[in-house]
């Protein structure tokens, strides 16, 4: 695809967000007593990191059956984000980076910077069993069709990660360094991006959950058009 056409198509998605209004999270910066992945979030989080529960079924914006919470909070190097999931079946049984982590119980991050081609972003995903899935996604057709995904060797991105069951179901802890996402750009202040939840249910169904729905059914999370903004103070 042509850069002139690329660029059409992103000022095409810049103007559709003007006017249907792209959901946005204000992502302030994190403290300087930032934890480590293995430490315990649940007495850092409050009041440091920016929380959203606003997550619903992808394919119609409807109520998803479990509660899913988004904390998150940048430092100029890095992302942090912590996931919390209630479920009462929890299930995935790969462990390896970059399985399929999606067919199971995962959460999921599509991100690029505002200022970068929609075509391009980086998917990561982790699972309860504590695995990472990382590429960097070509979107040619901003949608599930003709994707192109360069898978990256996880324990080369530099991301920290960790996902665990709890009582009350599962979460997630990422910690993403901003150059990933950066796309060669300086002073990045924010960035597009959506957030994913499938959750896999006893009964043998499945809720694809979104921050912002994608409305599109069957299930298809690669949107760019849904993409929100996140603000980077």
């Amino acid at each position: 695809q042509s850069l002139s056409s690329r660029m059409k198509a992103n000022l095409f998605l810049f103007v559709f967000g003007i006017v249907s209004g792209l959901k946005s999270l204000n992502v302030p910066r994190c403290p300087t007593s930032i934890p480590g992945i293995n430490d315990d979030w649940n007495k850092f989080v409050p009041g440091h990191m920016e929380v959203t529960s606003d997550f619903h079924l992808a394919t119609n914006g409807g109520t998803a059956e479990h509660k899913t919470v988004l904390w998150m909070c940048a430092t100029p190097e890095r992302l942090y984000l912590k996931f919390g999931c209630e479920d009462n079946y929890v299930v995935n049984p790969y462990a390896t980076c970059n399985d399929a982590l999606y067919k199971y119980d995962v959460v999921e991050m599509f991100l690029t910077s505002k200022d970068a081609t929609l075509h391009q972003y980086i998917e990561m995903e982790v699972s309860p069993s504590n695995a990472l899935f990382v590429a960097r996604i070509d979107n040619s057709n901003l949608d599930c069709s003709g994707i192109i995904d360069n898978l990256l060797n996880c324990n080369q991105t530099g991301i920290e990660f960790q996902g665990e069951t709890t009582q009350g179901g599962w979460e997630a802890m990422v910690s993403i360094p901003r150059v990933l996402i950066d796309a060669g750009q300086r002073n990045v202040t924010g960035y597009h991006g959506n957030f994913f939840r499938v959750d896999r249910k006893l009964n043998g169904g499945t809720d694809y959950i979104a921050w912002s729905p994608t409305y599109r059914n069957p299930p298809c999370f690669h949107r760019p058009e849904s993409f929100g903004i996140l603000n980077v103070q």
